[in-house]
């Protein structure tokens, strides 16, 4: 949001779009806690409007708000977030089958340099521009279709801009070929095809919430249990073809690594070494293997600063076990 379109605001609103925006950006990650004298002061307004607007929020599923715990950015359920997506599978399909009569030569080659250029950005440890370009590729097509009953609809529900802040989900190199396939689709002018693309595009990433639940509930209480024992960082490293992917956080709700962040660490180690030998210390990090069915899924991970390597290094036992009743639950076998 430009500081001139702020300052036509009323003071509610514009924290509401502010607050909004940070939280669909990534600025805000799910389960983070929005400090309100932090925002407010951002913001440069009192903390009644932001008060205001973080209740609309609450109503439009974007924060969690309690008057003992205090507002945190909310974060869905695997199935949750998974129908969340099948509504945006329909809607953007439409999205698409509207945006065919309507899109030019120039909407098509904008996107697609958007989408190149900040798929080549990507980097070990950042995926921010990609996030950025994903963000406006979908939003564009809702404009481009030029719609303004189905935009309002897209608007009314969410689903688009909850989705959106819970993060990339898949990794570039997956996505990046499906985005183009959607433009080459509306290039041609086939509306059948190109709705059938955005509705492939967005079911694959539905499989892909559903294939890493049962490990992320597995995980849930020991995550939890774990970082409040060693007061340090704790993530659960899950593996996704040549990709690993955080899907677990600190204990208080800070998200550690970027999903690429892992290449030289020892998680990266566990999850793609040839042969696994247990929880090995590398960079302050120690990284035990979960695994299932026979073959490792995930590794539990500590993060820790340079002075706390040894400390580390004493819990790989501990760190094991936890690992090992990760992949017990998966088995259906704990108790």
């Amino acid at each position: 949001m430009s500081q001139v379109a702020a300052l036509q605001l009323p003071r509610e609103e514009y924290a509401y779009q502010a607050v909004r925006d940070m939280i669909v950006r990534g600025e805000l990650p799910p389960r983070a806690q929005i400090v309100q004298e932090e925002v407010a002061e951002r913001l440069g307004i009192s903390r009644t409007p932001l008060r205001r607007a973080l209740v609309k929020l609450a109503a439009q599923h974007f924060i969690d708000l309690s008057p003992r715990h205090g507002a945190f950015v909310k974060s869905f359920e695997p199935e949750e977030l998974a129908s969340i997506f099948e509504i945006r599978a329909v809607l953007e399909g439409l999205v698409c089958r509207c945006a065919t009569k309507r899109v030019e030569a120039k909407h098509i080659a904008y996107l697609r340099s958007l989408m190149r250029e900040a798929a080549a950005s990507v980097s070990a440890t950042d995926w921010s521009k990609y996030r950025e370009a994903d963000i406006e590729f979908h939003t564009y097509l809702v404009d481009v279709a030029n719609d303004a009953h189905l935009k309002g609809v897209v608007e009314s529900v969410q689903v688009l801009s909850l989705s959106l802040a819970q993060g990339l989900l898949r990794p570039p190199s997956d996505t990046l070929p499906e985005h183009l396939e959607i433009l080459d689709a509306l290039r041609e002018g086939d509306a059948d095809e190109a709705e059938r693309a955005m509705v492939r595009h967005i079911r694959r990433t539905i499989d892909d919430i559903r294939a890493r639940a049962p490990l992320q509930l597995a995980a849930r209480s020991i995550i939890d249990e774990l970082a409040a024992t060693v007061m340090r960082g704790v993530a659960l490293v899950v593996r996704y073809a040549d990709h690993a992917i955080v899907i677990a956080q600190d204990r208080h709700h800070r998200p550690l690594l970027e999903p690429t962040a892992l290449h030289g660490s020892a998680a990266h180690d566990v999850l793609f070494a040839d042969t696994v030998d247990g929880a090995k210390v590398k960079e302050h990090t120690l990284a035990a293997p979960v695994r299932h069915v026979g073959h490792v899924a995930a590794a539990l991970v500590l993060i820790g600063e340079a002075s706390d390597a040894a400390t580390i290094a004493g819990l790989a036992p501990t760190l094991e076990q936890h690992a090992q009743r990760i992949g017990a639950r998966l088995e259906g076998t704990a108790t």
